[in-house]
C-alpha cells in the first residue's frame, strides 16, 4: 500500500515535469478525450524508487537548463551535450554515473 502511494506521488511529479516542459505527450494528451489518462502513461510500469530517481535526476538537469538556457527542457542536442560535459568536468564524484542517470531520466 505504501509503495502504491509513493509511486503515485512520484508519478504526479513526473507528469508535472512533462507538462512544464510542454513535451509532445502533453500536446497529444490535450487532444484526447481523457488527457489525465493519457498523461498517466508517463509512469507506466515504473516502480516508486525508479520514478523517484528519475524525477530527482531530472530536477538537477532542469536546474541547469533553467540557469544556462532559461528553459526547463533541452530544445536541441547541444544543450544535452553541454549538460553532460558540465557533469563530467565538475569534479563531483560519480559524475560519469550522474551523466548516465540523466540519460535514463530523459525517458519521460
Amino acid at each position: 500500500m505504501a509503495e502504491a502511494t509513493d509511486r503515485e506521488g512520484w508519478a504526479q511529479k513526473a507528469r508535472g515535469l512533462v507538462a512544464e516542459a510542454n513535451l509532445p505527450l502533453q500536446l497529444v494528451a490535450s487532444r484526447t478525450a481523457d488527457p489525465g489518462r493519457t498523461l498517466r502513461q508517463v509512469a507506466q510500469g515504473l516502480r516508486a524508487l525508479t520514478l523517484r530517481k528519475r524525477v530527482r535526476d531530472w530536477a538537477k538537469a532542469r536546474s541547469f537548463f533553467m540557469i544556462a538556457h532559461s528553459t526547463p527542457w533541452p530544445t536541441h542536442e547541444g544543450m544535452v551535450i553541454d549538460y553532460i560535459q558540465t557533469l563530467t568536468e565538475s569534479g563531483v564524484s560519480k559524475s560519469a554515473s550522474a551523466a548516465w542517470d540523466f540519460m535514463g531520466a530523459l525517458k519521460f
